[in-house]
């Protein structure tokens, strides 16, 4: 949940920084029209204003793709979370019923022999492996 939340912190950072330079593009693209509406340099404006419209486009489109990404980065963490217990739950399930599948789907998953240590005062247990 962390890495999704930094993920969506960036690309919400990335949003609002396209957002403020289009809005630069658009008081230049202004500017440079107001200028050779008051014959400035035609060739020089006309080079500079087909730039920022380049530009401009890039920065629509990549504003786009940023609105798409920020609706799917819009799930609500506690209901992402809710599923994860879910899903947990019914593999606790199985592995309570179906013993022998159990270890074999832990086989599957980890790396190397799974090592319980009994620590503290309620004998709760460290698990130590590497997922594969």
């Amino acid at each position: 949940m962390k890495r999704f939340r930094t993920g969506q912190e960036q690309h919400l950072d990335r949003r609002t920084q396209v957002e403020r330079e289009l809005s630069l593009i658009v008081a230049r693209i202004d500017r440079a029209m107001d200028a050779l509406l008051n014959g400035g340099p035609r060739d020089e404006l006309i080079a500079r204003l087909n730039e920022e419209k380049a530009r401009q486009a890039a920065l629509t489109e990549e504003l786009s793709r940023l609105g798409q990404f920020a609706s799917v980065l819009s799930l609500d963490a506690e209901r992402v979370k809710r599923k994860v217990h879910e899903r947990v739950a019914v593999v606790k399930a199985l592995l309570d019923r179906q013993t022998s599948n159990g270890r074999q789907m832990l086989r599957k998953l980890l790396k190397d022999k799974l090592e319980l240590d009994p620590s503290g005062k309620d004998a709760s247990a460290a698990i130590g492996s590497e997922a594969r």
